[in-house]
């Protein structure tokens, strides 16, 4: 905050009023125009698709979803048949999918170990892998 004595005279004053208004004005054009910005569906668009692509980019999600069925199966089992099981309507139904929840990670081990399930995972990893890249060809056509 300036001193008693930074202004000479009373036009002094007003000079630097004059400019802090200015400036305050400067600043408020500015705003306004990355708000119009903001509100444009298609921006919105952009900034959502682009973080969805970071997101999914970061998780590599068969990876990641190998990993979570590794050592712990039992407490995902048990967690995966809670969820399962508080979806269904019924007695008969929370048990059922209760149930598949808790027999899901064995099953997805013995998947993950055999031949055929190799090969399952490795063509969901290139299917995977295609639509990142068609995606992407989209984007950079529309971009052009």
């Amino acid at each position: 905050m300036p001193s008693r004595n930074t202004f000479p005279d009373l036009d002094a004053v007003k000079r630097e009023r004059g400019r802090l208004l200015a400036e305050r004005d400067r600043h408020s054009a500015a705003l306004r125009g990355h708000w119009e910005v903001v509100r444009q569906p298609a921006f919105r668009r952009r900034a959502i698709g682009a973080a969805l692509t970071d997101v999914l980019k970061a998780v590599r999600p068969l990876d990641h979803l190998a990993a979570s069925f590794g050592p712990a199966r039992s407490l995902l089992g048990m967690v995966l048949g809670v969820a399962l099981g508080s979806q269904a309507k019924g007695a008969v139904g929370k048990a059922a999918l209760g149930g598949l929840g808790m027999i899901l990670p064995g099953l997805w081990d013995g998947v993950r170990k055999s031949e055929g399930g190799h090969r399952v995972l490795s063509e969901l990893g290139r299917s995977w892998q295609r639509i990142k890249d068609r995606l992407q060809e989209r984007r950079g056509a529309r971009q052009e």
